[in-house]
């Protein structure tokens, strides 16, 4: 491969998570990220990944983090971005209409979030495995546990949402991959948005934690 591989991980993982062959730096209040509030800003994240992400990478991005990349592929022309895990909203009224926000999700959000909601979070993306689980539990335990508090609140202030516009303008540099097994959207309403797909039979929420070669073998499809 001779373009740099790069991740953006999910809520509540960490630059550990990583699949194998990426790079990947932890998110704002995620992983050894210091704990500032003030970065659990949207668009504060797409500046700071704008700045930091190599040039020519392929980006691969999970969940809330695509709403990042596709962003970033905005600003960056060098860059092409494969997102999973979350589908482009065109409005804030598309969360819990065609992006689904489940109980486990919910629980998790809470700054007073127990273990077991902790857990239960985890569970969509373990795959019953206990290195999974005690990986994805290390780096959920060092996220800041107000973040879902202020980048849900304050976090999304002043975001333009036409991301099915911009996903459009990016044309072949960017993929959205789907699958009826993921729990985070309607996969009928999503598979007839108007944008490049990719279908795929992955289950739970983190394909690569299952199979760490699921990434590199979707480049070559």
């Amino acid at each position: 491969m001779n373009t740099p591989l790069y991740f953006l991980h999910g809520n509540g993982q960490s630059a550990a998570c990583r699949p194998d062959g990426f790079l990947c730096d932890d998110l704002p209040g995620h992983g050894d990220s210091k704990w500032n509030f003030e970065e659990y800003n949207l668009n504060y994240m797409i500046k700071k990944y704008v700045e930091s992400i190599p040039r020519n990478s392929t980006v691969f991005a999970h969940s809330f983090s695509g709403h990042i990349a596709i962003n970033v592929a905005l600003l960056r022309k060098d860059i092409t971005v494969i997102c999973f895990g979350m589908v482009p909203l065109q409005t804030p009224e598309d969360i819990g209409n065609l992006m689904l926000v489940n109980k486990e999700f919910m629980n998790f959000q809470q700054p007073s979030r127990s273990k077991s909601d902790i857990m239960n979070f985890i569970d969509l993306s373990s795959y019953n495995d206990p290195e999974t689980q005690k990986l994805l539990y290390n780096s959920a335990i060092k996220q800041d546990p107000e973040f879902n508090y202020h980048f849900f609140t304050t976090g999304l202030s002043g975001y333009d949402w036409s991301e099915v516009d911009k996903v459009q303008s990016l044309k072949s540099r960017f993929k959205l991959i789907l699958s009826k097994n993921e729990v985070f959207y309607d996969f009928e309403k999503a598979s007839k948005l108007p944008i490049p797909l990719m279908l795929d039979n992955y289950k739970g929420h983190s394909p690569w934690l299952d199979n760490r070669q699921w990434c590199l073998n979707v480049l070559n499809r």
